[in-house]
């Protein structure tokens, strides 16, 4: 094939809304940046509606979603047990329902507008390595009227977007020492379908029999075990609904898109699929280290999601904006300390929040159906403490809670006895989260490592 090389700043792999956003602010702070896709360009990342806090495109410096990229607000739902026999709804929490599909389309716009150069239809081959340091990329390049060749990309940084599958993570020396395989356990298999709506009255039927109205979201908890769920909304005109289902990849329980066929099957008002797509999720905390000279992971690559429901779309933005931060003034963007403080920055951030929720998602993967409809009956967990989940905060225990906990222990002592451990668990995470080593420092990172591993009953992660 023919071959040529060419040089970089920065390269970054997987044109979704993480990599297109790290494209996007590393160019507007002058680096010279490629970005690749392994599909059409334009086909990168998620194309489905996912639910993203507001506050999180303000923290990532991504202007609020309008028009057609806003599908309305998540913030007002009624999360139900698998019988339907208890409830917890919410109100008003800024949270939009966001079309994947045009949030990065309008990230990439900016990436091309801040002279992003872009290669799709790429494959990644091999990473080239000099002393453990990743210094060139070599692509395959393929796709419509195009004949194949190979491209050979150098960069002092190179990105991982590319999510679970780690195109680079699993191609650079030191990040296959430090980021484990990905357990089935630790994975959830999602599926989502956007669908016009046949049979309105049919619809207005399913509404009412749920006591719910229609803009409203409706979130079935622990149906296929105590993680997944189904969450269905109608729009307010019911001439839409949304589907959003996700379960864990383990092999024992419906993968997501069974779930899906036998949820819409069981629906005959549903009409035609206009969109939606679905995939694996990473569901562990953030990577011990997810940095190394050289190279970054942002994005589900780097496992930055809420592990309790999976949502990634706001971490990798922020990931995003906050490694472009730790490397703007750097001469070098790849040195171990600049890409450093990203990490720590994230962790201490991001990851103090995210992590915590990590023991939750554990807990709950070892409930029934029946462990499920006790813990909504005691009514232990608060709409609060539920919206706080839903903005992906883990926001410390008030007056409010600590009553709630003390008239659940009554209604249901076993419930309680079975989650308070866990919730003790959850703040120390968050404790030490708090405390990440701001500077490159293998002791103390090894000492952390070690406790957080403690807390979550892991192995230690590989450490330099």
């Amino acid at each position: 094939m023919p071959r040529h090389q060419t040089e970089f700043d920065v390269v970054v792999v997987g044109a979704g809304t993480a990599g297109a956003a790290a494209a996007a602010f590393q160019a507007e702070s002058g680096r010279r940046v490629a970005l690749v896709e392994a599909r059409a360009f334009q086909e990168g990342g998620a194309r489905w509606i996912n639910a993203v806090p507001a506050w999180m495109f303000d923290r990532a410096g991504v202007a609020q979603p309008a028009g057609e990229e806003r599908h309305g607000v998540f913030g007002t739902a009624s999360f139900r047990s698998p019988l339907d026999k208890a409830a917890v709804d919410i109100d008003q929490v800024p949270v939009w329902d966001v079309d994947m599909r045009a949030l990065g389309d309008r990230l990439r716009r900016r990436a091309l507008e801040a002279g992003v150069t872009v290669f799709d239809h790429a494959r990644p081959l091999a990473v080239e390595h000099l002393d453990d340091r990743p210094v060139a990329l070599e692509l395959s390049l393929d796709g419509p009227n195009r004949s194949p060749r190979s491209l050979r990309l150098t960069a002092s940084l190179f990105v991982d977007a590319t999510g679970i599958a780690g195109a680079l993570r699993t191609r650079v020396d030191a990040f296959k020492r430090w980021c484990p395989a990905i357990a089935p356990t630790d994975t959830c298999t999602a599926a989502s379908g956007y669908h016009r709506i046949r049979d309105r009255d049919g619809a207005r039927r399913f509404l009412d029999r749920h006591r719910i109205a229609p803009g409203r979201t409706l979130c079935w908890m622990g149906p296929e075990g105590g993680f997944s769920s189904v969450i269905v909304s109608v729009d307010e005109a019911v001439e839409t609904v949304s589907f959003v289902i996700g379960t864990i990849a383990d092999g024992r329980h419906l993968t997501g898109p069974e779930l899906m066929k036998r949820t819409v099957d069981a629906y005959p008002w549903v009409g035609e699929r206009l969109f939606g797509g679905g995939g694996l999720i990473p569901l562990r905390r953030p990577f011990d280290r997810f940095t190394t000279t050289g190279a970054a992971l942002v994005g589900d690559a780097g496992c930055q999601v809420f592990s309790t429901h999976g949502s990634g779309i706001g971490n990798g933005m922020i990931a995003a904006r906050l490694l472009a931060d730790a490397t703007a003034d750097a001469a070098d963007p790849g040195d171990p300390g600049v890409l450093w403080r990203y990490q720590a920055g994230y962790q201490r951030e991001r990851g103090a929040h995210s992590a915590p929720f990590d023991v939750f998602r554990r807990l709950s993967q070892t409930w029934t159906p029946e462990d499920v409809e006790g813990l909504l009956a005691t009514e232990v967990l608060s709409p609060a403490l539920w919206s706080e989940g839903i903005l992906q905060r883990f926001a410390p225990l008030d007056v409010d809670a600590i009553r709630r906990g003390l008239r659940a222990a009554l209604r249901g002592p076993r419930v309680v006895a079975g989650v308070a451990p866990h919730v003790a668990r959850m703040v120390a995470v968050q404790g030490l989260y708090r405390v990440y080593p701001r500077e490159p420092n293998p002791g103390r990172l090894g000492l952390w490592s070690r406790a957080v591993a403690h807390l979550f009953g892991d192995p230690v992660e590989g450490l330099e």
